[in-house]
């Protein structure tokens, strides 16, 4: 494959893309499916492709973005952040709770995987796509694909498929009962803030963002004389890939023989890469040379591409083969997570208490946008504590989920079982647990 060829795909992902934005903008009832346009783009390509019309060509490197643009996305998740552990002081319970509900679909999704592969062909810990695409939705997918990669090209792409079919049914899921939800939430006064969910801007589903809410997308760092600013954003996530590369690959893995790390993935690599750099670059006071903003945006420009790509060459024979399998941990996630919201976090959380449950109840079916849409609905001046603490969990044990999630699968593949995982998802579940009896007795 040349370069051009690989233009010539940039090109076509494109055109969807867009495609998918003009079909958000005209059909608006598709903006309340909380469906992002890269989607909808997947969607038109996978009926334009080969699969069905036979329209379009579908080149492999659709199905190959997730490696390289997942290490971006993932590198630019950690690079700059701000471990600010003294803050979890003053929510370290609702905090405790986010990190509780990722733990305990971490532990479901990999013992009812396990259980349905008596019945159904699916590599050894594809549960684990039940928090990846629950709680972090398309992005995090690529991070369990790329784990597979060691152990065939096919058995990635089962698994890239199969996730992106979870995330998009999680993704309805958190609009339609999330919106239901709501609904009963106001009728019974569970909500302090709102009266009517209809209420929320409609631009908050998407669209075109009015003139007095665009924010800038960085600031540059750099004269155009030296280096574009973006540019160098680009520059440092791909040094801080670099260095965790080298640092696991290299040194670890053929100076030291540490043979375990042979399976770890690339994405990881680019999140150790960049919490090693960080602390560098402040110590040495370059810091001032980075934007995290500009960074943040470029990953999210890959993440765009790398779901379309994905959506549009999902192999639909695999997940018809599995399509039971796909419902049944569904719909247990989506049971658990509204348990735990309705009882959990009412019993735990009693100041702003479905607030934050809305937002938890979207984070943990679809995605953080998805959990702030929510918010909105019974929130819409953001008067709550809710937005504050779910700020200072994704800026404290947020960061740890999404190492865990690049972690665990590549542990899956190289142990060749999941008990590493199950113990760490169990873990990271009791504190949640002992939170949750500490109320009770307290209450009581």
């Amino acid at each position: 494959m040349t370069f051009t060829n690989v233009f010539y795909g940039f090109t076509e992902i494109a055109i969807l893309l867009l495609a998918g934005v003009l079909i958000r903008d005209i059909f608006k009832p598709i903006r309340k499916t909380f469906l992002p346009a890269s989607v909808i783009g997947g969607v038109i390509g996978l009926i334009l492709g080969p699969q069905f019309l036979n329209v379009i060509p579908i080149p492999d490197l659709f199905g190959q973005l997730a490696g390289p643009f997942g290490v971006i996305m993932m590198t630019s998740a950690v690079f700059g952040i701000e471990l600010k552990l003294g803050k979890l002081k003053n929510s370290a319970k609702y905090t405790l709770m986010m990190f509780g509900t990722w733990g305990a679909q971490c532990v479901i999704g990999l013992a009812l995987g396990e259980l349905l592969r008596k019945w159904f062909d699916l590599p050894q810990g594809w549960g684990m796509l039940g928090v990846a695409s629950f709680f972090g939705a398309h992005a995090i997918v690529p991070s369990v694909s790329t784990a597979y990669e060691s152990v065939g090209a096919e058995t990635a792409q089962a698994v890239m498929g199969i996730g992106m079919t979870i995330s998009t049914i999680g993704m309805v899921v958190s609009f339609i009962l999330g919106s239901i939800l709501v609904n009963i939430a106001v009728r019974k006064g569970w909500t302090k803030y709102m009266q009517k969910p209809e209420q929320v801007p409609a631009y908050t589903l998407g669209g075109i963002m009015p003139e007095e809410k665009r924010e800038s997308l960085g600031n540059t760092v750099t004269s155009e004389i030296s280096i574009n600013s973006v540019c160098m954003q680009f520059c440092w996530l791909l040094l801080a890939f670099g260095i965790g590369y080298g640092v696991i690959k290299i040194v670890l893995l053929k100076y030291f023989g540490i043979s375990v790390l042979s399976n770890m993935p690339d994405l990881a690599c680019g999140m150790i890469g960049a919490i090693i750099l960080w602390p560098i670059l402040k110590k040495i006071k370059l810091e001032r040379y980075v934007d995290r903003r500009s960074s943040v945006q470029i990953a999210n420009g890959c993440l765009d591409f790398m779901i379309c790509g994905a959506v549009a060459s999902i192999q639909l024979d695999i997940v018809a083969d599995n399509l039971v399998a796909i419902t049944v941990l569904c719909a247990v996630l989506t049971l658990f997570v509204t348990v735990y919201c309705l009882v959990v976090i009412r019993k735990t959380c009693r100041e702003d208490w479905f607030e934050k449950a809305a937002i938890l109840f979207g984070q943990n079916t679809g995605s953080t946008a998805s959990g702030l849409t929510l918010l909105k609905m019974v929130d819409p001046e953001m008067e709550s504590t809710a937005l504050e603490d779910f700020g200072i969990f994704q800026s404290t044990l947020g960061p740890v989920t999404a190492i865990l999630m690049a972690v665990f699968p590549a542990v899956i593949v190289s142990s060749g079982n999941i008990t590493v995982p199950m113990i760490g998802g169990i873990i990271v579940f009791v504190p949640a647990m002992i939170v949750l009896v500490c109320s009770i007795i307290k209450k009581a």
